[in-house]
């Protein structure tokens, strides 16, 4: 996108303005019917992923747990005000160091 900014700005404004839900001044074709289908698979795939480390016990318990309540919090962005939806990333940033570092640090 930032290569786009000088060429075609009104499209990456309108392409940016997605996920805020502004109105876009051009026609983005289908990103407005993939945007919520995205944000619907990226819940998914980490409350699965999640459920999945858990029945696992490949990681620690707790870290499976979060990263599948991580995934799930995402939804609350859509109610919480914009400053701080931002928050929202945090658990899944904390899980993904945590099982990251699992990996990193096994020992054999």
């Amino acid at each position: 996108m930032p290569l786009l900014t000088s060429d075609a700005d009104k499209f990456v404004v309108g392409m940016v303005g997605l996920f805020g839900e502004t109105v876009s001044e051009v026609n983005l074709g289908i990103f407005p019917i993939i945007a919520p289908l995205a944000g619907i698979l990226y819940m998914l795939g980490g409350l699965l992923l999640g459920i999945a480390a858990l029945r696992a016990r490949v990681f620690p318990r707790p870290a499976a747990i979060l990263l599948a309540f991580a995934a799930v919090v995402t939804f609350a962005a859509a109610i919480i005000p914009h400053p701080f939806d931002r928050a929202l990333a945090i658990p899944m940033g904390v899980a993904l160091i945590w099982i990251g570092y699992i990996i990193w640090s096994e020992r054999k």
